[in-house]
């Protein structure tokens, strides 16, 4: 069952007998309903009877919202604890979803300037800088345009509250998340514009429905007199983040904070000139009537603050029912040699993204090459606060082997990074036959074998593997067991024992992750080259 807050603006006649004063949202008096309207207090009942907060519902329907609301909170009416979000700022998403019947703005094809200034003003109101002679509460939240939609479809720009046009709407338009703003944009009725909001708790019951629906003709520089500068947004945003009206309840009421005096159902004013009767105290003893606040229902230019106490109620709202539910995120994002970026020298540089979490990154490698352990740095890098990256090293300088990463970060492991040396662009390792020949001169190999030479670089410490085969015999591939060391001139020499030198035989090398050209020896008796 949805849970809202009708923000229903009226330029209508007050019953006969009452001033003629064109009111929004239910003034004091009985309001005569255009015979156009569809809400009402009756269908607002059958909407949702005990969970409906309205600017022309009974205050006996707010009232049980209020307690229900009070309830689900164990708070006594008008007591807030302090938020601990007090000193943080959020930064609302909201997603315009312009609904038109056609694509003039007379349509409600509303430009994207339109939306940025309505950004501005609410960002405006909730930094407490609202227009007025003083400054309002400076809130925790601010506003970013995440996104804009535009359909073209005419009954749904004709939508009213709890329609199938409504719903159909929200099903196809929305973002899903408690804490994104979906905010539609509907058509304008200067008899009868009204404009509504869904409640925080009423997300996890119904979060299709969640979001704000503003006549077009109410956003900054529209049409509708007194209800134009974009605080009717405001308004309803206030509602989204769990603001109930300052004249929730009448005199003997409460809207939950303790800085808003107590005041008759609604304040009136004239909403065509914009004058605000500054001296009004429709409930004598608590403080004159609260005009100035943007939970009234004055005119757009009356409105300009909210207080320190809505401020609080806000943030605990947010907390309780819109602040999203994060987890701690960690990640490797790239290995990269400390020559080519930064790190102590020979070692291999490793960097990656971990938020939303507390205490350092623990990182852990191995040597995937040589089958190596798992290797658990000492080092525990906090994450950067301005763009949550870290930054460790892997003690090891050979840029050809491939390594495996992974961290460790607020109790979650992310997933392992695997580095390949050879594929990197970094691997300088290189090995090749040079030549083949029989034996010729005493000391360079046994008599009878093939002498083997070639070069090998960049590998210190690793010795070449030779292997050899008769390909006349068509015999298998034999590793000969010396691996010999690259000279300091990189050359090293081996030999095919008691080799036959009118056979064709083949040699290749290979030295630590590099593997050499095959070379073949032509079974000529006599020196065979190899590119």
């Amino acid at each position: 069952m949805k849970s809202r807050i009708i923000a229903l603006l009226l330029f209508t006649l007050f019953a006969v007998g009452m001033p003629s004063t064109p009111s929004r949202a239910g003034s004091a008096g009985p309001l005569a309903v255009a015979p156009s309207e569809k809400i009402n207090s009756t269908s607002l009942q059958r909407r949702a009877p005990s969970d409906v907060a309205s600017c022309r519902t009974p205050l006996a329907v707010e009232a049980r919202s209020q307690k229900l609301e009070a309830a689900r909170w164990a708070i006594k009416p008008g007591v807030m604890a302090a938020s601990p979000m007090q000193s943080n700022i959020v930064t609302i998403p909201v997603y315009f979803h312009v609904i038109r019947a056609g694509t003039s703005a007379a349509n409600g094809n509303v430009p994207e300037s339109v939306l940025d200034n309505q950004i501005n003003v609410l960002n405006n109101a909730f930094s407490g800088q609202g227009g007025g002679p003083t400054p309002g509460a400076n809130t925790s939240f601010r506003f970013v345009k995440a996104g804009v939609t535009r359909r073209t479809n005419s009954t749904w720009y004709a939508m009213e509250i709890n329609t199938a046009a409504e719903s159909q709407a929200k099903s196809e338009l929305r973002v899903n998340g408690p804490h994104v703003l979906n905010f539609y944009t509907v058509r304008g009725n200067l008899t009868a514009p009204y404009a509504w909001a869904s409640f925080p708790w009423s997300y996890g019951g119904d979060p299709v429905d969640d979001g704000v629906v503003v006549p077009f003709t109410m956003l900054p520089g529209g049409s509708t007199p007194s209800f134009n500068a974009g605080d009717i947004a405001v308004h309803e945003v206030g509602h989204w983040l769990g603001l109930f009206h300052t004249f929730q309840g009448g005199c003997q009421g409460s809207d939950q904070v303790d800085d808003t005096p107590a005041h008759a159902e609604q304040t009136r004013n004239d909403g065509i000139t914009g004058n605000c009767p500054a001296s009004l105290d429709t409930c004598p003893g608590g403080g004159v009537d609260p005009i100035h606040n943007f939970m009234q229902d004055t005119s757009d230019a009356c409105k300009y603050e909210f207080t320190s106490d809505q401020a609080t109620r806000m943030n605990s709202m947010y907390i309780a029912h819109r602040q999203p539910i994060v987890t701690p995120t960690a990640s490797v994002a790239w290995v990269h040699p400390s020559e080519y970026t930064w790190g102590p020298p020979n070692t291999l540089t490793v960097s990656g993204y971990a938020q939303d979490g507390s205490g350092g990154v623990q990182m852990v490698w191995s040597d995937i090459t040589v089958g190596g352990p798992e290797n658990v740095v000492d080092w525990t890098p906090t994450p950067d606060p301005a763009n949550h990256t870290w930054t460790n090293s892997i003690n090891s300088s050979n840029k050809c082997h491939s390594y495996s990463v992974y961290v460790n970060y607020s109790g979650i492991r992310s997933q392992t990074f695997v580095y390949n040396g050879l594929t990197s662009g970094y691997c300088d390792e290189s090995a090749r036959v040079i030549w083949i020949q029989p034996y010729s001169s005493p000391g360079v190999g046994s008599p009878g074998s093939l002498i083997v030479a070639g070069s090998a670089e960049n590998a210190p410490g690793y010795g070449v593997q030779m292997w050899y085969r008769d390909v006349t015999a068509g015999t298998n591939w034999v590793l000969h067991p010396y691996a010999p060391l690259p000279d300091s001139n990189n050359i090293w020499m081996n030999e095919i024992p008691n080799a036959n030198y009118s056979h064709v035989y083949e040699v290749q090398v290979s030295y630590d992750v590099v593997t050499s050209p095959t070379c073949s020896y032509a079974g000529q008796n006599s020196i065979s080259w190899c590119q």
